[in-house]
C-alpha cells in the first residue's frame, strides 16, 4: 500500500522509525489494533522533511513511535502512555502516572546472555520486567561475543533510553558504560520550554541548560511569534551558532519539545555543529 493511501487507513496506527537505519530516514506505517500488529506500508523522508511530516499525522491521530529492524518489537511512548508490541502481542503498557520510576535498565542475565530485556526500579525499591526476550544463539555460538550481544541488544538499549526520557529517570546498561545524562538534562528544559508555550506565556522565550557536553551553553528559544524553534550553542570560545529545530503552531512546538526522540536529536544537533566548527577551523 502506498503510504499516503495508508495514513487514511481506519485505527489505530502507529507511524514508527526504523532506529536500525543509519540515516533516519524509514517509516513504517502499523495498525494495532484486534491483536494484530499489521505492517500497511513504509517511506523515506529526508531529515528536513521529518517534523512536517510527523505534525500532519500527529493531525490525524496516528501516534509516532519506534521500532528496530530484525527484530520483532515496536512501540510507541508519548503523553498517552507507552505500549511495546512482541510480534502482535502488547507485552507492556501503561501511563507515566501509574508507577514512580527512579531507574530504567537494560538487563542480560548473568547465566545467559540470551535473556535479556528491559526493566525498570520502582520507588519503593522493587524491580518490574517490562520486556523480555529468550534467544537460544549465545547458547549455540561459541564464537558468540560482545559485539554480538550489543548488536542483539540495540533495541532494548533504544526503547529503555527512551523510556528513561519519558519517566526522567538515569538509564543503565549492564553490560556497557552507557549514560543518558545528557538526553535527560536536555529533557528537563524541553519540558519546562513546552509548558511555558502550554501556559500561554508571552513574548520571546528563553530557556538555557547551562554547559552541557561539549558546549559552553546550550538553550532553547522560541521567538515572539511563536512559529519557530530554535536551539542555540555556545561554544567554549564564546561564540554562538543556532539551529531551527521545529517549525508550526504553538500546540506542534509543544509536542515537539514533549516527544521522547527530541533530546537525542538536541544532544546530536549540538555536537554537529561543534564538529562543523573545529573542522571549519582547521
Amino acid at each position: 500500500m502506498a503510504f499516503d493511501e495508508a495514513v487514511a487507513h481506519a485505527g489505530p496506527l502507529v507511524a514508527a522509525w526504523d532506529h536500525e537505519d543509519n540515516a533516519g530516514t524509514r517509516l513504517c506505517l502499523f495498525h494495532v489494533g484486534d491483536g494484530r500488529v499489521t505492517q500497511l506500508a513504509e517511506t523515506r523522508i529526508d531529515g528536513e522533511a521529518r517534523e512536517d511530516v510527523v505534525h500532519r499525522l500527529v493531525a490525524r491521530g496516528i501516534r509516532i513511535g519506534g521500532m528496530y529492524a530484525g527484530t520483532v518489537y515496536l512501540w510507541v511512548i508519548d503523553e498517552a502512555g507507552y505500549t511495546v508490541w512482541e510480534n502482535h502481542d502488547v507485552v507492556a503498557t501503561g501511563t507515566r502516572a501509574a508507577k514512580a520510576v527512579t531507574q530504567v535498565t537494560l538487563f542480560v542475565d548473568v547465566a545467559d546472555d540470551g535473556h535479556r530485556g528491559v526493566r525498570v526500579t520502582l520507588a519503593d525499591g522493587h524491580s518490574e520486567t517490562l520486556v523480555e526476550e529468550s534467544d537460544p544463539t549465545p547458547r549455540l555460538d561459541p564464537s558468540y561475543n560482545d559485539d554480538d550481544l550489543f548488536t542483539d541488544t540495540r533495541w532494548a538499549a533504544i526503547l529503555g533510553k527512551q523510556l528513561s526520557v519519558w519517566w526522567l529517570a538515569p538509564f543503565v546498561n549492564e553490560r556497557r558504560n552507557e549514560s543518558n545524562e545528557l538526553p535527560l538534562v536536555v529533557a528537563r528544559a524541553a519540558r519546562a520550554m513546552a509548558d511555558q508555550l502550554d501556559g500561554g506565556a508571552g513574548g520571546e522565550l528563553l530557556i538555557s541548560m547551562g554547559a552541557v557536553g561539549r558546549s559552553a551553553d546550550l538553550a532553547f528559544l522560541v521567538g515572539a511569534a511563536r512559529t519557530t524553534l530554535d536551539l542555540r550553542i555556545t561554544f567554549q570560545d564564546g561564540q554562538t551558532a543556532a539551529v531551527t529545530l521545529d517549525r508550526g503552531t504553538r500546540a506542534q512546538l509543544s509536542a515537539f519539545l514533549r516527544r521522547v526522540t527530541t533530546p537525542f536529536t538536541v544532544v546530536r544537533g549540538m555536537n554537529d555543529q561543534i564538529e562543523r566548527r573545529k573542522a571549519g577551523r582547521a
